[in-house]
Formats: structure tokens, sequence, C-alpha cells
């Protein structure tokens, strides 16, 4: 544990290839009471939604750029055969 009482536990599993994640929590959280596992499992769901959001407007701001992308080709290309 470290000083001011926080701790970073293992737990989290993540399947590189497949994208897939897991949770497998220490004997010592399941130990603690059940309105302390509580409390701190709403934390993390909490922390987890908003890193979930931030990933999803990266990944959508991602699609746009590409579908601007594709747009500026066809135009392009639509440009080029016209000048022919």
């Amino acid at each position: 544990m470290e000083k001011d009482g926080k701790a970073y536990i293992k737990g989290l599993r993540i399947g590189w290839d497949s994208g897939e994640g897991g949770l497998k929590l220490p004997d010592e959280f399941w130990r603690e009471s059940n309105l302390f596992q509580a409390d701190v499992l709403k934390d993390w769901l909490y922390l987890i939604e908003c890193e979930y959001e931030n990933a999803v407007a990266r990944m959508r701001k991602e699609l746009a750029a590409s579908r601007r992308a594709a747009e500026q080709i066809r135009q392009l290309k639509q440009k080029v055969l016209r000048d022919d």
C-alpha cells in the first residue's frame, strides 16, 4: 500500500490479439466488506465508462476524418475525369 492509503492491484486482463478484456480481482479485495467492494466497483465503473466514452469519441473523430478524405478523393477523381 502507498503512503496515502492507495494501492494498485492486479486484476485487469487484456487480449491484445482479440481486443477482449477480463477481470479477476485478488482475494484481498473479496475479503473486504460488501460496502467497500460496492463502493470501489462503482468508482471503477464510472471511471471505465468515462474512458470508454473518450475512446468512442476519438473513434468517431477518426471515422469522420476518413469519410472527409474519401469524399475529397472522390471529388478529385470526378474533376480529373471532367478535365480529360
